[in-house]
């Protein structure tokens, strides 16, 4: 029996480039990302070059002066030497959106106003259909950090 003809094309070059990646990652990433999978809860999120603009939208700024907790870490080495600054990952909710929720039984008016009084934050937003009032609640603390050496950031 003839086996059908196959595609005997060959993909070259594929284990210098994951050596080119492998060798890069350790150039570049200081972190003990062994340790860091250890402590279960810690999320890291590394950009390069202008990509870390991305995280300044979507972070705000916290009011709070709290340092960053190192002791959480224990002995990861290099922590102390990156720049970490305090931030907070927030949930925003429209209140014309809210009030939709109440009347599709989605939320209960109890609920919408225990968003209300946990906001931190109110703002008025412009929106195509009109303004409306967006209500920020604080989900969790968030440290971002950018490294002395060139190109390289990482948020906690």
């Amino acid at each position: 029996m003839a086996i059908p003809m196959r595609n005997k094309k060959k993909i070259r070059g594929w284990k210098r480039k994951i050596r080119q990646i492998e060798q890069w990652k350790m150039r570049h990433i200081d972190l003990d990302i062994g340790q860091l999978g250890c402590n279960g809860r810690v999320t890291v999120v590394v950009a390069f070059r202008e990509s870390l603009n991305y995280y300044d939208h979507v972070f705000h700024e916290s009011n709070d002066q709290k340092a960053f907790p190192v002791q959480q870490f224990g002995a990861v080495p290099g922590l102390q030497k990156w720049k970490w600054d305090h931030v907070i990952e927030t949930a925003d909710y429209c209140l014309s959106e809210l009030q939709e929720d109440v009347k599709l039984g989605v939320r209960t008016a109890k609920e919408v106003e225990s968003i209300k009084y946990r906001s931190y934050k109110t703002s008025t937003v412009k929106f195509s259909y009109g303004e409306d009032t967006v209500y920020h609640v604080k989900i969790r603390d968030v440290w971002l950090g950018e490294s002395s050496k060139r190109c390289k950031s990482a948020g906690i």
